[in-house]
């Protein structure tokens, strides 16, 4: 059903629904800080195939599914066997011929994005990088506006603000903070 929220709020998910031969692997847009009004989907581990490094602990998504349609928020980590694994990579052509994925939201634990990630996602619109990754210059198709995560710190390392920065395109600073 509907929740209200008010405006730059986290809402607050419900129990995710079960699918057989699934596991849940999160919602498919960030909730935490609501500005408009959306559509949220559930997304489930079988929608990805992942590839593991059980020593480092670490998990690179090999492939996304055809059916991912709409805009999709990439997980941090993955739960394996009953292990927990960080998400640092995206490989080479992991997107197959897929027409229904307009945007995809790429965790800061992502390092690389492979070539040809997702070059086949022919109606891809928007990327989000929200951490330092290192992207293949062919990994995105050309219609697709890519936007980087810029975060102005204060000398201790708090964050300051974020904002999200189209390639090519200038942050704006915010006020000095006041010591």
């Amino acid at each position: 059903g509907d929740r209200y929220v008010a405006k730059g709020e986290a809402a607050a998910a419900p129990e995710a629904p079960e699918v057989a031969g699934s596991a849940f692997a999160g919602w498919d847009k960030d909730i935490s800080a609501v500005t408009s009004s959306m559509d949220v989907a559930a997304c489930y581990e079988s929608d990805f195939t992942y590839r593991f490094d059980e020593l480092a602990r670490t998990a690179t998504i090999t492939s996304i599914g055809r059916g991912a349609k709409g805009e999709l928020s990439l997980p941090s980590t993955v739960v394996n066997d009953g292990l927990t694994y960080k998400v640092v990579a995206i490989a080479d052509g992991a997107v197959a011929a897929n027409t229904g994925l307009t945007e995809v939201d790429i965790p800061a634990t992502v390092k690389t994005v492979g070539s040809k990630a997702f070059a086949s996602a022919s109606a891809l619109t928007k990327v989000i990088l929200r951490g330092d990754t290192q992207v293949a210059a062919d990994a995105f198709p050309d219609q697709a506006a890519v936007f980087y995560t810029v975060a102005f710190k204060s000398k201790g390392g708090a964050v300051i603000e974020s904002q999200l920065v189209e390639r090519g395109k200038s942050a704006i600073a915010p006020e000095a903070p006041k010591v």
